[in-house]
């Protein structure tokens, strides 16, 4: 698209978190009544799903509605996962089993499939976790695969991007494309 004087430029926006609590789920809930938002990525891993999904699912028409796989709670959080991930320490079965209870949640409320799965803290870019994702994303779903957001940063200003490139988003992306998903 042009980016001339005079053109428009079409901006997408996502709102994550969904299911984790009734203030950010009134939040999301008020923006896509108001037609801001394109998708919604959904904790279906938080308590809270089960009880907010039919108020999303209700108004979401013309709205992606996706899994916000997370992966990083209990002990260690996050540092521990990444620390886990990248010395490949991280059992495949215990991480398969995780990431398909939280689809099981996801599709259970939702009666479908995802439209795309990413990651909290962007975990499904981690090495071994990528793996297990798309293994099981691709199992469970043949060539109806959900779009799998890539954290791959387009223009990279200040160190941010350049860390989550770092941290996996490279390899995320190339691994998408080799195996055919479809991504950002």
């Amino acid at each position: 698209m042009s980016t001339g004087v005079g053109a428009l430029k079409r901006i997408a926006f996502c709102a994550d978190d969904y299911g984790a609590g009734p203030a950010v789920d009134r939040g999301i809930l008020a923006l896509v009544r108001q037609g801001r938002l394109g998708a919604v990525s959904c904790q279906a891993a938080c308590r809270g799903w089960p009880a907010a999904a039919p108020a999303l699912l209700a108004c979401a028409a013309g709205v992606d509605v996706g899994l916000h796989l997370d992966l990083a709670y209990g002990r260690g959080g996050l540092a521990a996962l990444l620390a886990r991930s990248h010395l490949r320490a991280l059992s495949r079965g215990a991480l398969a089993g995780r990431i398909a209870g939280q689809l099981d949640a996801f599709e259970r409320e939702a009666g479908r499939a995802p439209d795309f799965v990413d990651g909290h803290q962007h975990c499904h870019q981690l090495p071994v976790v990528r793996d297990v994702l798309l293994d099981l994303l691709e199992a469970r779903y043949g060539a109806r695969r959900p779009f799998v957001r890539s954290t791959r940063p387009r223009r990279w200003r200040g160190a941010k991007p350049w860390l989550i490139a770092a941290l996996g988003g490279a390899a995320l992306a190339g691994e998408l494309a080799r195996r055919g998903f479809p991504h950002n």
